[in-house]
């Protein structure tokens, strides 16, 4: 990759905005049940303008600033000294092919607000089977919409120094970055539904040890308005880091939980039908959750929502606790609400004993005996 002709294409990208976005683009403010739908053309020369930093007032989230709840656009963190350096490969590559092959086809941002949830204590619908996985990657799920482990700001830190789940995504389909400029922070009723993004890059490792492996050819079918048949969908969980990373006794509460539980499921309904969705340990990495609970969480959410799940576990030992815990629930016929009140008997034992008395997976099969 020649970098004199990479940084040419970017500056002709960019320059050509005004004759691709002839209009301004819509805002997906809280609350709202909209979408966007943009051009990968456009998409690219929008990126190409945020490389060279010329979106204003986006670099503040003081309470005084009109942007305050949006992410930040502009890609001036990228060059700082802190963010790894294989970052600028990722973004520099996806422009060398944007640049030299005007791509086709288009991506659609659709944001959705649910104000009808469950009562989950007396929901009669039963626990679904799932599939699991010990190994492979959510991403390569093919046909699969792909759960983002998203932070409420769309893409967390992927403009900064943030190397976990979602930021690893969004570089190597940067397409989604975009969904920076007009996506608002996340309510803890929303989520949001990317489909068409494209895969431009391969990578390795994970946090510190990321690295840019070279270029990424998506061979992915294609549907009638020319997007790639892949959907992303975004839900942020809440952040128990600042309480020690340990499965820990304020997570294992009835507030937390139904929050979660909500979040999953305003996600899960709203992902397309009859499309598995690809997940795992959603909010277990720097968030520090407890890996059992939000599996559990998580089956009760598609169950709800009648959508089948699978689950990379990414070790044989949890793959065969969740999945003997999930055929025995089925087994017994048990339902969703049944697991939501012997939930809330363990979240008491847990108040009680101001520790986890016990493995949560094994009291679930216990207690359904």
């Amino acid at each position: 990759m020649a970098f004199t002709t990479v940084f040419g294409r970017i500056a002709a990208l960019a320059c050509d905005l005004p004759n691709l976005v002839t209009e301004p683009i819509p805002l997906l403010k809280k609350q709202m049940n909209a979408s966007v739908t943009l051009t990968k053309q456009q998409i690219a020369s929008l990126l190409a303008n945020a490389f060279f930093c010329t979106f204003p007032r986006r670099n503040s989230a003081q309470d005084q600033y009109e942007y305050r709840d949006f992410p930040t656009i502009n890609m001036s963190t990228l060059f700082q000294r802190s963010t790894p350096l294989d970052k600028l490969r990722f973004i520099l590559n996806y422009f060398d092919r944007v640049g030299s092959h005007p791509p086709a086809g288009s991506v659609t941002f659709t944001r959705h607000a649910l104000h009808s949830l469950p009562d989950w204590e007396t929901s009669t619908v039963p626990i679904r089977m799932i599939k699991t996985s010990p190994s492979g990657l959510i991403e390569d799920a093919r046909g699969c919409a792909t759960v983002d482990f998203s932070n409420k700001m769309l893409g967390g830190g992927v403009l900064g120094r943030g190397t976990m789940q979602e930021e690893i995504y969004f570089l190597t389909h940067p397409e989604l970055i975009v969904g920076r400029l007009f996506c608002a922070s996340l309510d803890d009723n929303e989520s949001i539904v990317v489909t068409g993004a494209e895969r431009y890059s391969k990578y390795s490792g994970y946090g510190h040890t990321l690295k840019f492996e070279g270029d990424f050819v998506d061979t992915s079918s294609r549907d009638e308005r020319g997007r790639p048949r892949t959907t992303l969908i975004a839900m942020d969980a809440l952040d128990f880091s600042q309480r020690g990373c340990s499965p820990g006794v304020m997570q294992h509460h009835t507030q937390a939980t139904l929050r979660e539980l909500n979040k999953a499921y305003c996600t899960f309904s709203r992902s397309p039908p009859n499309v598995c969705i690809a997940t795992g340990h959603w909010g277990c990495g720097v968030f520090c959750g407890s890996r059992p609970l939000k599996a559990a969480v998580q089956v009760m959410a598609a169950s709800q929502s009648g959508r089948d799940l699978l689950y990379f576990t990414q070790e044989e030992t949890f793959d065969v606790q969740l999945s003997t815990t999930i055929s025995t629930l089925v087994a017994k016929h048990v339902s969703v609400g049944q697991v939501w009140n012997a939930l809330c008997a363990f979240f008491s034992l847990v108040e009680q004993q101001a520790s986890l008395p016990a493995q949560l997976f094994g009291f679930l099969v216990h207690h359904f005996k």
